[in-house]
């Protein structure tokens, strides 16, 4: 789950440089957009991360994966702030949490804790 982080920013980007910000542009940017099965899929599993994400035409991992994703970054960022490896707490990572709700004609509503404006998604 990490690798997608790494995959994004890149190795060279230091941690400390995280905000709030950065971790809702990752969310909605790139983890929203993460095809489902990229590693095994025949349409991404060669690509690189940034042309996977360009990929319309395979389903993209679900809401609940996403959160999985964004916990695995808290706890991540919780164990390094721990242990006095990084200044930035690990809230950034809770801040973006996806809320999901069914409206009346079955559709998802996304909401985060950040920002309350709704997203439809299919």
């Amino acid at each position: 789950m990490l690798e997608v982080l790494l995959g994004w920013y890149g190795s060279d980007h230091p941690v400390s440089e995280f905000k709030k910000r950065e971790a809702a542009k990752f969310k909605t940017d790139v983890l929203l957009k993460l095809p489902a099965n990229r590693m095994t899929a025949p349409q991404t599993r060669s690509l690189s991360l940034q042309n996977r994400l360009e990929v319309s035409s395979v389903p993209k991992i679900s809401n609940a994966t996403v959160n999985r994703y964004l916990g695995c970054h808290r706890l991540f960022w919780t164990f390094m702030d721990a242990h006095g490896m990084v200044g930035v707490p690990h809230l950034i990572w809770s801040a973006v949490i996806i809320k999901v709700r069914r409206t009346e004609n079955g559709e998802q509503a996304i909401q985060t804790r950040r920002n309350s404006s709704e997203v439809t998604a299919g």
